[in-house]
């Protein structure tokens, strides 16, 4: 059974962030999800299950933008796809998993969140996190 892990999530983030970088021009090259579901440090912390679960709900919530995704309704998995970008929501995530007070935040709220609409409250929470960043900016100008 394949388990939500809000860690892989910020792992699975920072690794496609750093791939898309790594391409050095304007627009970041694709990248394959096969490249971060094979890459070394994920498959040391997480299953390659774990890995493609999180991708695909990735895509799901809009963190990531893929144009060839190919879900397999037959069995439930995903064929393949490649990862062309980061939307703003997702950079907001990584914003706030790089920040280790911002990140221990937003795990505490995650984890008191039923387990079967996640991933998709994850995003109410950042953007609660944001918001409450953008107002306290406000406050001392």
């Amino acid at each position: 059974m394949v388990d939500f892990n809000v860690e892989c999530i910020k792992d699975c983030m920072l690794l496609i962030q750093q791939k898309l970088s790594n391409a050095n021009t304007d627009i970041p090259k694709p990248i394959s999800w096969a490249i971060i579901y094979n890459d070394e440090y994920l498959t040391s912390r997480y299953s390659v299950c774990d890995i493609k679960y999180t991708l695909t709900e990735l895509l799901e919530i809009n963190y990531i933008i893929s144009k060839d995704y190919l879900p397999n309704y037959n069995n439930g998995h995903v064929n393949r796809f490649h990862i062309y970008n980061i939307t703003p929501d997702g950079y907001d995530f990584l914003k706030i998993a790089k920040d280790d007070k911002l990140w221990k935040k937003t795990v505490n709220k995650v984890s008191t969140i039923n387990r079967d609409i996640v991933f998709k409250s994850l995003t109410t929470v950042i953007a609660s996190i944001i918001s409450g960043l953008a107002q306290k900016a406000i406050i001392t100008l």
